[in-house]
Protein backbone atom coordinates (compact mmCIF):
# COMPACT_ATOMS: atom_id res chain seq x y z
CA UNK A 1 0.00 0.00 0.00
CA UNK A 2 2.85 2.39 0.81
CA UNK A 3 4.87 1.57 -2.04
CA UNK A 4 1.53 2.02 -4.67
CA UNK A 5 1.22 5.84 -2.20
CA UNK A 6 4.57 6.68 -3.16
CA UNK A 7 4.43 5.51 -7.06
CA UNK A 8 1.20 7.73 -7.28
CA UNK A 9 2.94 10.45 -6.27
CA UNK A 10 5.96 10.52 -7.99
CA UNK A 11 3.62 9.95 -11.33
CA UNK A 12 1.60 13.39 -10.31
CA UNK A 13 4.81 15.03 -9.08
CA UNK A 14 6.36 14.32 -12.81
CA UNK A 15 2.73 15.40 -14.56
CA UNK A 16 2.63 18.63 -12.50
CA UNK A 17 6.13 19.19 -13.62
CA UNK A 18 5.70 18.83 -17.15
CA UNK A 19 2.85 20.70 -17.22
CA UNK A 20 4.84 23.72 -15.72
CA UNK A 21 7.78 22.93 -18.18
CA UNK A 22 5.83 24.34 -21.14
CA UNK A 23 8.14 27.30 -22.54
CA UNK A 24 6.74 30.15 -23.13
CA UNK A 25 6.76 30.83 -26.90
CA UNK A 26 8.35 33.66 -28.76
CA UNK A 27 5.81 34.68 -31.36
CA UNK A 28 8.26 37.89 -32.55
CA UNK A 29 8.03 38.45 -36.37
CA UNK A 30 6.41 40.40 -39.43
CA UNK A 31 2.55 38.77 -40.11
CA UNK A 32 1.08 39.97 -43.38
CA UNK A 33 -1.04 38.92 -46.38
CA UNK A 34 -0.99 40.42 -49.73
CA UNK A 35 -4.04 41.90 -50.89
CA UNK A 36 -5.04 44.05 -54.31
CA UNK A 37 -7.18 47.10 -53.99
CA UNK A 38 -7.95 49.45 -57.05
CA UNK A 39 -5.25 47.56 -58.80
CA UNK A 40 -2.60 48.03 -56.51
CA UNK A 41 -1.38 45.23 -53.87
CA UNK A 42 -0.55 46.08 -50.67
CA UNK A 43 1.22 44.02 -48.01
CA UNK A 44 -0.69 44.55 -44.62
CA UNK A 45 -0.32 43.27 -41.29
CA UNK A 46 2.15 44.14 -38.38
CA UNK A 47 5.50 43.51 -36.96
CA UNK A 48 5.58 42.07 -33.24
CA UNK A 49 8.74 42.40 -31.34
CA UNK A 50 9.36 40.70 -27.80
CA UNK A 51 11.80 42.99 -25.80
CA UNK A 52 12.95 42.45 -22.10
CA UNK A 53 9.54 40.20 -21.96
CA UNK A 54 6.99 42.26 -23.25
CA UNK A 55 5.90 42.80 -26.43
CA UNK A 56 5.29 45.69 -28.77
CA UNK A 57 4.22 45.91 -32.35
CA UNK A 58 3.04 48.59 -35.48
CA UNK A 59 0.05 47.76 -37.77
CA UNK A 60 1.21 48.27 -41.17
CA UNK A 61 -0.31 48.81 -44.78
CA UNK A 62 1.95 49.66 -47.68
CA UNK A 63 2.19 49.04 -51.07
CA UNK A 64 4.63 46.48 -52.70
CA UNK A 65 5.64 49.20 -54.99
CA UNK A 66 6.98 50.91 -52.52
CA UNK A 67 4.88 54.06 -53.14
CA UNK A 68 2.89 54.20 -50.34
CA UNK A 69 3.54 53.37 -46.36
CA UNK A 70 0.77 53.75 -43.14
CA UNK A 71 1.32 52.45 -39.78
CA UNK A 72 -0.16 52.73 -36.12
CA UNK A 73 1.03 51.64 -33.34
CA UNK A 74 -0.51 47.85 -31.63
CA UNK A 75 -1.82 49.95 -27.81
CA UNK A 76 -2.79 47.81 -25.12
CA UNK A 77 -1.42 44.36 -26.39
CA UNK A 78 -1.56 41.46 -24.45
CA UNK A 79 0.04 38.34 -25.98
CA UNK A 80 -0.25 35.31 -24.22
CA UNK A 81 2.81 33.27 -24.93
CA UNK A 82 1.60 29.95 -23.45
CA UNK A 83 -1.72 29.82 -25.44
CA UNK A 84 -0.94 31.90 -28.57
CA UNK A 85 -4.30 34.36 -27.57
CA UNK A 86 -3.34 38.08 -28.53
CA UNK A 87 -5.49 41.11 -28.06
CA UNK A 88 -4.53 44.92 -28.96
CA UNK A 89 -6.45 47.98 -30.76
CA UNK A 90 -5.37 49.59 -33.51
CA UNK A 91 -6.74 53.59 -33.65
CA UNK A 92 -9.42 52.71 -30.90
CA UNK A 93 -10.37 49.47 -32.78
CA UNK A 94 -10.37 46.04 -31.08
CA UNK A 95 -8.66 43.49 -32.77
CA UNK A 96 -8.36 39.87 -31.25
CA UNK A 97 -6.96 36.16 -32.57
CA UNK A 98 -4.80 33.50 -31.75
CA UNK A 99 -1.60 32.31 -33.02
CA UNK A 100 -1.44 28.39 -34.81
CA UNK A 101 1.10 26.02 -36.28
CA UNK A 102 0.98 25.12 -39.69
CA UNK A 103 2.91 21.97 -38.78
CA UNK A 104 5.83 23.10 -40.23
CA UNK A 105 7.09 25.54 -37.98
CA UNK A 106 5.42 28.57 -39.39
CA UNK A 107 2.92 30.47 -37.62
CA UNK A 108 -0.51 31.58 -39.06
CA UNK A 109 -2.23 34.15 -37.16
CA UNK A 110 -6.27 34.26 -37.36
CA UNK A 111 -7.48 38.29 -36.73
CA UNK A 112 -11.00 39.64 -35.97
CA UNK A 113 -11.98 43.17 -36.24
CA UNK A 114 -15.12 44.79 -36.20
CA UNK A 115 -15.00 45.26 -40.23
CA UNK A 116 -12.53 43.03 -41.29
CA UNK A 117 -11.30 39.28 -40.23
CA UNK A 118 -7.49 38.74 -41.56
CA UNK A 119 -5.54 35.41 -41.59
CA UNK A 120 -1.67 36.63 -41.28
CA UNK A 121 1.11 34.23 -42.40
CA UNK A 122 4.69 34.63 -40.23
CA UNK A 123 7.25 35.43 -43.04
CA UNK A 124 10.31 36.19 -41.13
CA UNK A 125 11.58 39.00 -38.51
CA UNK A 126 10.13 42.03 -37.70
CA UNK A 127 11.12 44.86 -40.25
CA UNK A 128 9.53 48.19 -38.46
Amino acid sequence: MKLRFLFFGALFFLAISGLRAQSAIDYSGHYGEYINEEGKQYDRGFDLVLNNGKYSGVAFRMAVDGTEYNSAPLENLKVDSKTGNISFSVEQEPVSGKFTDDGNGNFLLRLTMEKDELNLTRRGDAQR
